[in-house]
């Protein structure tokens, strides 16, 4: 069905060309890759092109002290999935009440995991990769779940299982780093995870491009000043 295609950190499968093709016959921008787009923040990067130097990275502590394993869900969206807790800073209450809690206690670094969820309830964020190191190498065997919502259909869930991105010869077996392409933290979408009994997980998340109303926003008033600057100029001159 032919090669992917790799345009710096795009990474193009043969359907997607073929897509491209049509879209692109139909009408459209061809050159789209994000750069001067306003509604865009990307960190460091200029464009997707270079969506890997954002610099946006952020990682989460994990450590499920309890004798049962505790499910998490990173951040709230329209129907929020049964039988998880809500990530957040500090003790997560996973299952019980009323003096009987089981708790996961959670970190975020280098800020608090709150700080990071308030921005993802206004920014919808791309998640590039996720790098795992656990406590013990049988965790790395837990799926990571990706679901989305939405009010007109039932929400849909896809999944990867860690382990299954290492490298056959790795000499460390409690360590993966796993590429995605597709995943978005948003109002509609989440991760969801479980963490074994007695268990420490740290999952250093590489973040790209937001949606960013509060920074276009800004940016159309730079280049408002730039405009007005030139006009001002031009009349003088005159």
């Amino acid at each position: 069905m032919g090669k992917k295609g790799i345009l710096g950190d795009i990474e193009i499968t043969p359907k997607e060309m073929q897509d491209a093709l049509h879209a692109n016959a139909d009408g459209g921008d061809p050159n789209y890759i994000g750069l001067n787009d306003d509604t865009l923040n990307l960190g460091e990067a200029k464009s997707f092109v270079d969506e890997g130097d954002a610099n946006r990275v952020f990682t989460i502590r994990l450590h499920n002290g309890t004798d049962n394993t505790q499910k998490i869900q990173f951040n709230k969206i329209l129907e929020d999935a049964a039988n998880h807790a809500l990530l957040k800073e500090g003790h997560v209450v996973t299952t019980g009440a009323s003096g009987s809690e089981k708790y996961l206690d959670a970190e975020g670094d280098p800020r608090s995991l709150d700080v990071l969820l308030e921005l993802i309830k206004h920014t919808p964020i791309r998640v590039r990769s996720i790098i795992f190191n656990v406590s013990d190498a049988s965790q790395l065997g837990e799926p990571l779940k990706y679901r989305k919502e939405t009010p007109f259909m039932t929400g849909s869930t896809e999944q990867i299982i860690p382990s299954n991105f290492q490298n056959q010869n790795t000499n460390n077996t409690k360590t993966v780093e796993v590429s995605l392409k597709k995943w978005i933290l948003g109002y509609d979408s989440t991760i969801l995870y479980a963490i074994r009994s007695g268990v420490s997980v740290d999952m250093t998340i590489s973040f790209g491009a937001s949606f960013d109303p509060a920074n276009a926003l800004r940016k159309k008033y730079d280049a408002a000043v730039i405009a007005a600057a030139k006009y001002f100029a031009r009349t003088q001159q005159a």
